[in-house]
């Protein structure tokens, strides 16, 4: 997508059978209306029933459509692109930009080419400077060109993928002005539920029959990439019991939390339960 590119320039270019499906619906839509009018005007009214039934079934063939087309472009950005290959080129002078190319699409079908066209496209900071197609039969590549800030380059890497953000993102310290609000968009979010978190406890064999079990409070860290990093006690039972809820904790998934659309790290607290 260009800068510049409308909203419904870029559905049709990645969606064009869709794209045609939905005007036609509409334009059948239309149609009706001005055939229903029409007898109005000629005192030929079609009966309320058929009228209602005509609409519904029109409204229903556009919900069905925009679901479907909601559902694809999920399943698109939600897929694995860790396997492609990125090659960061950095800026050499203040009037220079990041620019980052993007190659290794080996799917036939090219659904990892549309993917990361569509999590570009759905990039909502002002980052990027502009998106470059290479559709060549030898093989496909995408170079894109950002901003020259740390914070630009590593959204955008983010967009990507996980693993390309790790590798690739450029160690900062964001510069906040005096008053100016910092934005904690999404808070780290536990992949599973704290259930089969507490499922995993094992209560240690060498303490059955003392009788001693109960509740330990942990404080830890949910780093950029959604792992548990320095767990500590901060209301504990038993040394051996403690042991065990660090070791659980730390088995945990998180998505990271987002701040100005990059992942941070947050402290978090948690209770795991032990009981023979």
């Amino acid at each position: 997508m260009r800068i510049g590119e409308s909203v419904t320039d870029s559905f049709y270019k990645r969606n064009p059978s869709q794209g045609s499906a939905f005007l036609f619906i509409l334009i059948l839509c239309i149609l009706c209306l001005f055939i229903y009018r029409q007898t109005q005007k000629n005192f030929m009214a079609i009966p309320r029933k058929i009228t209602f039934a005509i609409f519904t079934v029109i409204s229903f063939l556009l919900t069905v459509l925009s679901f479907s087309s909601c559902s694809s472009s999920e399943k698109l950005t939600d897929g694995n692109l860790n396997h492609l290959n990125l090659t960061v080129e950095s800026p050499q002078s203040n009037d220079d930009n990041y620019v980052v190319q993007i190659e290794g699409f080996q799917d036939e079908g090219g659904e990892d080419y549309k993917s990361v066209l569509q999590r570009l496209e759905r990039h909502k900071w002002d980052d990027i400077v502009s998106v470059d197609e290479s559709l060549s039969t030898e093989e496909k590549n995408i170079q894109v060109e950002m901003l020259n800030r740390p914070e630009s380059l590593n959204r955008v890497l983010w967009q990507i993928g996980m693993e390309h953000y790790r590798n690739h993102a450029v160690d900062y310290r964001p510069n906040h002005q005096d008053g100016e609000s910092v934005i904690m968009s999404k808070m780290p979010e536990l992949i599973g539920s704290f259930n089969e978190l507490q499922n995993k406890v094992h209560y240690p064999s060498h303490m059955e029959g003392t009788g001693i079990e109960g509740r330990v409070d942990l404080v830890y860290v949910v780093n950029e990439y959604g792992e548990v990093t320095d767990p500590e006690v901060v209301s504990g039972v038993h040394q051996s019991l403690n042991k065990e809820a660090i070791r659980v904790i730390k088995l945990a998934k998180y998505k990271p939390a987002i701040m100005n659309g990059l992942p941070v790290k947050v402290k978090m607290y948690a209770p795991i339960f032990l009981r023979e």
